[in-house]
């Protein structure tokens, strides 16, 4: 990673869900803060991609403060939120949770992936606030 943050590029791209992707940056990210380099420009995109069942408060700002702990980070820059079943509505619950989160400056920006039109519409109506989507 620190040959890509050479060549000048900062923003990395990983997911809870991608094996140690989060603690493989958490890492490199507290050598680059122990060696004092600066560190600013470095951004750290996650996903949360959350299993099948309840979306309460404690479950969803768990999974985020995991996040947290693996990458070494007081914040996350971007949550990019995946959800598989757009029958199960529970999705507008956690997200609502995760800009809940973005107010207590847990995460920055809260984005979306795998969602369509009609999903973000919905969930933009119920006043959640998306950075991007992919």
């Amino acid at each position: 990673m620190q040959a890509y943050a050479d060549a000048g590029l900062t923003t990395f791209d990983m997911a809870d869900i991608y094996g140690p992707a989060e603690d493989i940056f958490g890492q490199f990210h507290s050598q680059l803060k122990s060696s004092g380099k600066d560190t600013p420009a470095l951004q750290a995109l996650t996903k949360y991609v959350p299993k099948p069942g309840p979306m309460e408060r404690k479950v969803v700002q768990k999974a985020v403060q995991r996040s947290m702990t693996r990458m070494h980070v007081e914040t996350l820059d971007c949550v990019q939120f995946h959800w598989w079943d757009y029958k199960d509505k529970r999705y507008l619950d956690a997200l609502d949770i995760c800009q809940t989160c973005s107010g207590r400056i847990m995460i920055r920006e809260i984005a979306l992936t795998n969602f369509d039109t009609q999903r973000m519409e919905e969930i933009m109506n119920k006043g959640i606030r998306i950075y991007s989507t992919r």
